[in-house]
Formats: structure tokens, C-alpha cells, sequence
């Protein structure tokens, strides 16, 4: 009795481990900085569930290969996969391959105390403020953003994109059906500025399924 006991208890941990993340939106921003030695632009592209930004996947293309990471700010775990590019039909499409899992430190600022501040400059484009908690008098990070309409809220998108370290500070929303089209991240002290715009949207299906049992390592 005991060994079925403990069978059972081993499948029901299995079946909790194989997680599935489903993403149905594909945003492609572009940045460049007004730094001059610092030439090249960026592109940021991320999948998302627009019913959940509580995860989300960031691809990323370094000197050592193509890389897809699937934060979870839920369970605080970062998902590695490597990712292959493919043609098809004149569409760029991608594969993932799951290379393994890390834990997710503490987030280096208080989110429950983060505070914003907005004003509108025109009937598209806001200025953000974003403080780290109520006292506060200089802000932390600072953008003019030029928005969209969007059938949903979208807005989270931009500040899991380019808002670090604020990715899941839910308080930095302003609750409208918007998307930002493009944003100037504003220099503070040392920083440079950055413009940063949409350079391309779409509807996407995609599915990714984590193994039974994850493997964890430090990457």
C-alpha cells in the first residue's frame, strides 16, 4: 500500500511539473541609443499571453547563438531554450529547443511601493515618471511615450520590454486599451537616451511545453 502511496505521489508531481505556457501576441521593438559609440540598434522581440503578462518570452541573439528565455514572475523561474530560425512560406518562424532552468532572485526594488506619475502632452503621447515609492522626489526612470489604440490593454508589454527593473510592477499601468508605439527613455544621471519604437505586432499561436522534470543550472 505504501509503494502505490508513493507512486501516485511521484506522477502527481510529474503531471504539476509539465507546465504549458501559451503565447498569442509577437511584438518587435527597435532600439538605438544617442550614445555615438554606440552605433547599432537593438531588436527586442518577446511573445506574450495578453490575457496573462505574468509571463512572458524574450529572444535574444548573442555572439554564441540564438537564445529564447521564459521569465515567470509567478514562479520566479527563467526558462532557457535555444531557438532555430526557419523560412516558411516567406514567414520567419522559430523552434525551441528547452536547455534548462534558474531560480529568479528577488527583484532589486520594493514593486508594492513603486509609483508613478503622467502627464499628457497631446491626445497620443504621455510623459511617465516612474518613483520608487511615495516619498520620493527624483524619479527613478523617466519616458515620453507616443500610444496606439489597441483593442486591449497592451501597455504591459512596453514596460516588460524596456522598463527594467520594473518589468512586474503592476502599479506602472495607466488602464487603457493602448499600445506604445514608441518610447523615448529620457536620460538619468549617466544614462543615454534611447528611442525605442514598434517596429512590427502580430496575432501568433504558439505553444511551449516544459519537460516532467526540469533541469536546473546557472546561466
Amino acid at each position: 500500500m505504501k509503494k502505490i502511496t508513493v507512486l501516485l505521489l511521484m506522477l502527481w508531481i510529474s503531471s504539476v511539473n509539465a507546465q504549458i505556457y501559451s503565447f498569442d501576441f509577437l511584438t518587435k521593438y527597435i532600439s538605438t541609443s544617442s550614445d555615438p559609440k554606440m552605433t547599432e540598434s537593438r531588436d527586442l522581440v518577446t511573445y506574450f499571453n495578453t490575457d496573462d503578462f505574468s509571463y512572458y518570452l524574450t529572444l535574444r541573439k548573442t555572439s554564441t547563438g540564438f537564445y529564447g528565455y521564459l521569465t515567470d514572475e509567478n514562479r520566479k523561474t527563467m526558462h532557457k531554450f535555444d531557438v532555430t530560425e526557419d523560412q516558411k512560406d516567406g514567414e520567419v518562424e522559430f523552434s525551441f529547443n528547452y536547455t534548462g532552468t534558474r531560480k529568479l532572485s528577488g527583484h532589486p526594488v520594493n514593486l508594492k511601493k513603486v509609483r508613478i506619475q503622467y502627464e499628457e502632452m497631446a491626445s497620443d503621447s504621455v510623459k511617465l515618471k516612474i518613483f520608487k515609492n511615495e516619498s520620493a522626489t527624483k524619479p527613478e526612470r523617466e519616458y515620453v511615450l507616443k500610444l496606439k489604440k489597441a483593442n486591449k490593454n497592451l501597455f504591459p508589454i512596453a514596460r516588460i520590454v524596456m522598463m527594467h527593473p520594473y518589468e512586474a510592477a503592476t502599479a506602472v499601468d495607466f488602464g487603457r486599451n493602448i499600445v506604445v508605439e514608441k518610447a523615448i527613455d529620457i536620460c538619468i544621471e549617466k544614462r543615454c537616451n534611447c528611442d525605442i519604437t514598434l517596429a512590427e505586432y502580430k496575432n501568433v499561436e504558439l505553444d511551449l511545453q516544459l519537460p516532467k522534470e526540469l533541469k536546473f543550472v546557472i546561466y
